[in-house]
C-alpha cells in the first residue's frame, strides 16, 4: 500500500473515530439534558388556588424549573390527587410516564408509599418524594426522599406567638392535623409562655377555624388568611410578601400581625432537578432542609428581647445544637383539638 492510501486510510479511521464519540457524547448529554428531560409534578389539592398549600408548592416548582433552565413545555404538573386515592395515581402516573417524563416528584408526604411502589415497577425513572420527617429511606437507585423540616420555623413561630398572648391561649388553625408541626409550635409557645396552649382547629374554612378559636378564648391564632367579601379584603392585615403563609396574629379590635412562617421550596425543588440532571442524584437522597438551608424561616419580631430569645435558637439551628428536634419527637399531643 503507497503511503498516500496509508494516510488516507488512517484519516478515515480517526474520523470515524471521532463521529463515533461525537454520536456517544450527543446520547448521554440528551438523556439528562436540563433543555431536553421531561419532569412530572404531582400535588394534592389545587395548585393555582390562591393560600393553599399546593399552590406554595406550584409556585416555588415553576420558580425551580426555571432557575435550573428547564423549560416550561418539558414540565408536567398534575394536581387534584388526593394521597391513598389509588385509581387517581395510577391515572396521573401513567400519563406521566407515556408524556416520557424522566423524573416525577410528589409534593405530599401522603404519596411516599406510592413513589416507592412506582419506584420499582419503573428503574428507567427518577423519583424524588417528599416525606415526613424521619421517615426510612427505601435502599432504590432511581429513588430519593426529601422533606422539609417545617418543624424548626413552627417552633419559632409558636416563641412569638407564646410572647405575644396575654392570656397563654393560642388558636392553631390548618387544612390538616400535622402532629410534629403543631407539637413544635407549642413547645415553642412554652418556651417564651411558659402557661401557654394550644387549641388545634382542622379545616380548610379559615374564617371558621379561626372564630372556633376566638370562641374558646384564644385572644392569638396561627393560620393562613382569608377573603371575606367579593373585594377580596383580607381578615388579617399582613404583609403582602406573607399573604398566603402560616401567620402569627393577635385577636380583638386591636389586633396586629406578629409573624409568619415561610417557606423556600424552590430551593429544595432546584437542588432536586438539578442533582438529578447532573448525574449526582445520591446527593437528593435523605435530603433534608429547613433553617439552615434557607428552606423555612420566620419573619423578624419587633419586640427586641423576643428577637433575641428567636435569634438566639436560630443560632443553635445553624450549629446543630438545638433540641426541638428531641422536643418533637414525642408521641404526646401536647396541644387540644377543637372539633
Amino acid at each position: 500500500m503507497s503511503l498516500t492510501k496509508k494516510i488516507t486510510a488512517i484519516l478515515l479511521v480517526l474520523v470515524m473515530m471521532l463521529a463515533f464519540a461525537s454520536c456517544s457524547t450527543e446520547e448521554e448529554s440528551t438523556e439528562l439534558d436540563i433543555g431536553t428531560i421531561n419532569i412530572g409534578v404531582i400535588y394534592n389539592g389545587t395548585m393555582d388556588e390562591d393560600g393553599t398549600l399546593a399552590n406554595k408548592h406550584y409556585a416555588a416548582f415553576e420558580n425551580a424549573y426555571s432557575s435550573a433552565g428547564a423549560g416550561g413545555g418539558q414540565i408536567n404538573q398534575r394536581d387534584g390527587v388526593v394521597p391513598g386515592d389509588a385509581d387517581a395515581m395510577a391515572t396521573t402516573m401513567a400519563d406521566l410516564i407515556a408524556r416520557g417524563c424522566k423524573l416525577i416528584v410528589t409534593t405530599d408526604p401522603g404519596y411516599y408509599a406510592d413513589a416507592v411502589e412506582y419506584a420499582k415497577q419503573n428503574p428507567d425513572i427518577f423519583f424524588a418524594a417528599m416525606a415526613d420527617y424521619g421517615e426510612a429511606q427505601q435502599e432504590l437507585s432511581n429513588l430519593a426522599t426529601f422533606d422539609v423540616r417545617t418543624f424548626e420555623s413552627e417552633y419559632l413561630a409558636g416563641m412569638m406567638a407564646g410572647a405575644a398572648s396575654a392570656s397563654g391561649k393560642i388558636g392553631y388553625v390548618a387544612e390538616n392535623e400535622s402532629s410534629i408541626d403543631v407539637n413544635a409550635f407549642a413547645d415553642g409557645a412554652k418556651a417564651t409562655n411558659p402557661a401557654a396552649a394550644v387549641s388545634l382547629v382542622v379545616t380548610d374554612d379559615v374564617k371558621a377555624g379561626v372564630e372556633a378559636v376566638e370562641k374558646a378564648g384564644c385572644d392569638t391564632v396561627y393560620s393562613r388568611n382569608f377573603a371575606v367579601d367579593e373585594e377580596g379584603t383580607m381578615y388579617f392585615d399582613v404583609p403582602n410578601s406573607v399573604a398566603n403563609d402560616m401567620c402569627v396574629n393577635t385577636l380583638g379590635e386591636n389586633g396586629k400581625f406578629i409573624t409568619a412562617s415561610c417557606m423556600n421550596l424552590e430551593r429544595v425543588y432546584t437542588k432536586i432537578i438539578t442533582d438529578t440532571v447532573n448525574e449526582k442524584f445520591d446527593d437528593v437522597k435523605g435530603y433534608s432542609a429547613g433553617v439552615k438551608e434557607g428552606a423555612v424561616d420566620v419573619r423578624p419580631a419587633e419586640d427586641e428581647a423576643v428577637k433575641a430569645k428567636v435569634n438566639a435558637e436560630k443560632d443553635k439551628l445553624f450549629a446543630g445544637e438545638s433540641d426541638i428536634t428531641k422536643l418533637v419527637a414525642t408521641s404526646v399531643l401536647n396541644y387540644t383539638i377543637i372539633k
